[in-house]
């Protein structure tokens, strides 16, 4: 018995090593799989918006969603996912004067993948024409006096 015993603790150190080893290599990749620097907004109409994104390293695919404010995360595209040779994508039948907001998320070989970023706002612009109250097609004006 005392025979298996050190045969097993022989043989069991080498390995316990090498599954720390690959835990500690894991856990060095994952941490490489990171979200584009620079992730920005463009050419918000009243229906339809441009997200640009730096190329990330190691990336495989990107995943951009988005909500509009109250409402459900998103995929912005479809299939959800986004080669990692595209770096932008346009948004269209977004509804006119809303808030909303985005996000994006890399993922990395060995199935990798970043957190989503922090979600950042924006606002559709609006073809309506807003009076001096604030009201959309209202019909107040400003007066010689300057009152509303």
């Amino acid at each position: 018995m005392k025979y298996f015993y050190n045969l097993s603790k022989f043989w069991v150190r080498p390995f316990l090593f090498l599954f720390v080893l690959s835990l500690t290599f894991v856990s060095q990749i994952k941490a490489q799989c990171i979200n584009p620097i620079l992730f920005q907004l463009s050419n918000v109409s009243d229906s339809s918006a441009s997200f640009e994104w730096s190329p990330a390293a190691s990336a495989v695919s990107y995943r951009v969603s988005m909500k509009e404010e109250g409402g459900n995360w998103q995929f912005v595209t479809s299939p959800i996912d986004i080669l990692s040779t595209q770096t932008s994508v346009i948004v269209f039948g977004l509804q006119e004067y809303t808030n909303y907001q985005y996000r994006i998320k890399t993922f990395c070989d060995l199935g990798l993948s970043s957190s989503w970023s922090i979600a950042q706002e924006f606002t559709t612009t609006t073809s309506l024409i807003v009076d001096c109250n604030g009201d959309f097609n209202g019909d107040a004006f400003v007066d010689d006096c300057g009152n509303c």
